[in-house]
């Protein structure tokens, strides 16, 4: 999740009931257990919301056949093509069923996020950053 969050940073989290789960805003950082390695916590972006189709499509993030706008999307996203970190130069097309989002991390070039295992179930999320505590510095920064 680099810049946004970097190693040996603490990420304060604000754990989510399963009816607040459903209800994630688009881009908020999440906390959750990855499908592939249960003894981890990651914390990435949600970018695609329940029901929703998510493409890259050109390296354009897509929700709904629509490309999200620039002023949308947080600064880390903007003007950089969004890729598929196996196929760089392919287009992907994923829905989301009414439990589950697409995780993206800030790192766009090798997250291990959404991109290389699909949607995320919402019963693997935890629950939402609200703060980081800087390792170097020991700054609190607010997260949206």
């Amino acid at each position: 999740m680099s810049p946004t969050l970097n190693p040996g940073d603490t990420v304060k989290t604000r754990a989510l009931s399963n009816s607040e789960r459903a209800k994630i805003r688009r881009f908020s950082i999440v906390t959750f257990v990855p499908p592939s390695e249960k003894d981890t916590l990651f914390a990435f972006r949600a970018a695609g919301l329940p029901e929703e189709t998510v493409s890259i499509t050109d390296g354009k993030l897509m929700i709904n056949g629509s490309e999200l706008s620039q002023t949308m999307l947080p600064a880390v996203f903007k003007d950089k093509p969004i890729l598929i970190p196996e196929a760089p130069h392919s287009n992907m097309t994923w829905r989301l069923g009414k439990n589950e989002v697409f995780v993206i991390g800030d790192n766009f070039s090798d997250a291990n996020d959404s991109r290389r295992w699909g949607p995320l179930s919402l019963t693997n999320v935890i629950g939402v950053a609200t703060a980081v505590i800087r390792k170097d510095t020991g700054a609190v920064e607010t997260l949206r």
